[in-house]
């Protein structure tokens, strides 16, 4: 396993899960989330960074509660089709201007935020085959 931060915004990291090079979800005591390397996430667009809680994403942390809707949707090939539908949601909810400025950047305009609260982002709007 390649070296990795122990400490995490939420205390000492004592459990890690690997999701593919460069980012890993680790847990603690009271809370986790994701760490995402620093050449990924400067792939993650400066306005995600710069929504996730405390701005944590600036310095790679995603937190388990709602960022980790940001790493999703950023990185969908790491995840299954099922968590890219709830992380839809879960950033339409928590974060309704990030997920505005995100689908106008995918090309599905400002229009698919109305719609996301009663649906799910497709598929392949991720590049992402479905069913």
């Amino acid at each position: 396993m390649s070296a990795l931060p122990a400490i995490t915004p939420w205390g000492v990291s004592i459990d890690r899960e690997e999701c593919g090079d460069g980012i890993t979800f680790h847990s603690t005591a009271s809370h986790g989330g994701y760490f995402v390397r620093a050449d990924l996430n400067a792939k993650v667009p400066a306005y995600l960074r710069a929504a996730s809680f405390n701005q944590q994403g600036e310095r790679g942390w995603y937190e388990e509660d709602c960022d980790w809707a940001i790493v999703a949707l950023v990185f969908p090939d790491r995840f299954p089709p099922e968590a890219i539908a709830a992380a839809t949601k879960a950033l339409h909810y928590w974060k309704p201007a990030a997920f505005e400025q995100f689908c106008i950047e995918k090309g599905l305009g400002p229009i698919v935020a109305q719609i996301a609260s009663v649906s799910t982002l497709p598929l392949r709007a991720f590049g992402l085959k479905e069913g």
